[in-house]
This record gives structure tokens, C-alpha cells and sequence, in this order.
């Protein structure tokens, strides 16, 4: 049995690692940024455009952690058998919710409100021009 769930669970081991190696390394960029008290385009264009990087890579870690969630569900409508197997299921439902809540709250602050202003300017500007 715990082989069985050995490698039903593989993945998103992996992916709560590669996912927590980013976010420290986000809650580093995330530091510098506050630390320097920058403009919202600022922030953007900081160090080669870094933010608008780890700006995409939330955007598939987030889009990873929502199929890997559909994965499980569908695995858990279809292939359990026993309670064990389903509190299992739960409970890697429980972690990606903790992990895709967590990549919202560490992009949030000041990435996320940087891109959504420097893009709503850009918007503004583009429909003002015609």
C-alpha cells in the first residue's frame, strides 16, 4: 500500500520542493525591492526585468498546482478504494491549497501590484491615444 502511494504522490513532492526553492528565492527579490523603495516601473525593470520572471514562473507554479489538484480529485472520484487512500487524497488537496495560497501571498507584495499598475497604465495610455 504505501508503495502504491509512493508513487501516487511522487509529483507533488517534487513540485512542493521546486515550489519552495522558488518562493525563498522570491522572498529574497521581494526584500531587495521593499529595501530600495522603488516605483512600480521600477520594480519591473529591476535587474533585467527579474520580477517579471518570477512574475511567470508564479503564474506555472500556480497553473501546476491547479492541475495537479484536478488530478487528484479525479483520482480520488475514480481510483480509491479504502478511507486511508482518501485521506491521503485530502490531505495532498490540503498541501496544494496551502502551497497555491502561499505563491499568491509572496507574489502579491510588491510584484504583482507593480505588474498590475505599469499594466494598467500601459493599458490607459493605449486606449487614450485613440
Amino acid at each position: 500500500m504505501f508503495i502504491r502511494i509512493g508513487k501516487q504522490i511522487w509529483k507533488e513532492v517534487i513540485y512542493a520542493l521546486a515550489l519552495l526553492i522558488y518562493l525563498f528565492n522570491l522572498q529574497q527579490l521581494n526584500k531587495k525591492l521593499v529595501a530600495q523603495n522603488l516605483s512600480s516601473v521600477e520594480i519591473v525593470m529591476y535587474n533585467n526585468f527579474e520580477p517579471l520572471k518570477y512574475f511567470g514562473g508564479a503564474f506555472v507554479f500556480f497553473a501546476m498546482g491547479i492541475f495537479m489538484a484536478y488530478l487528484v480529485i479525479k483520482r480520488m472520484k475514480e481510483d480509491i478504494h479504502n478511507p486511508y487512500e482518501m485521506l491521503i487524497g485530502a490531505a495532498e488537496l490540503l498541501i496544494l491549497l496551502i502551497l497555491l495560497i502561499m505563491i499568491i501571498i509572496f507574489i502579491d507584495n510588491p510584484i504583482l501590484r507593480a505588474v498590475l499598475t505599469v499594466a494598467l497604465a500601459v493599458s490607459a495610455l493605449m486606449f487614450s491615444n485613440d
